[in-house]
């Protein structure tokens, strides 16, 4: 991992942090994206991949955006109640929601009962790229 990613988490979890409870409303079941190495699954191949190597996730099923390309992925666990029929054996992706999401991506999915909220740290930002990383993760989670 570069340097500047290590730095960017470390601030970004001094500045942010998660906030709220499940409410089932499946949402976080309904689009969700899965990573490998760092990179999104976007195509069969590399989900079929990662079945191999991870068997419990052969529960997500790929929703495709065009061309065979892989928008999200739902989970077949998820009943009409909006709760998974095999908690206990979910995967650790799941047990780790929504903190894994905003690790990953600065927010959380909106209506699922979890925000992302600011702490009262307020330093002073020279750098115009963490600026910006700061700025996007307000923008994204409506803290701006």
């Amino acid at each position: 991992m570069q340097i500047k990613n290590v730095l960017w988490y470390l601030i970004r979890n001094e500045l942010f942090y998660v906030d709220g409870k499940c409410e089932s409303t499946g949402n976080c079941c309904r689009k969700m994206a899965i990573y490998s190495r760092g990179k999104k699954i976007e195509s069969l191949d590399s989900y079929q991949e990662l079945v191999k190597k991870k068997p419990k996730y052969k529960i997500f099923k790929p929703v495709y955006q065009y061309q065979g390309i892989i928008k999200h992925f739902k989970c077949s666990n998820l009943t009409e109640e909006n709760v998974c029929k095999d908690y206990d054996n979910r995967p650790d992706f799941c047990k780790t929601y929504p903190y894994n999401l905003f690790l990953k991506t600065g927010g959380v999915f909106s209506g699922c009962g979890y925000s992302v909220r600011k702490t009262n740290i307020n330093p002073i930002i020279l750098n115009k790229n963490l600026k910006s990383l700061i700025d996007e993760v307000l923008y994204k989670n409506d803290l701006i």
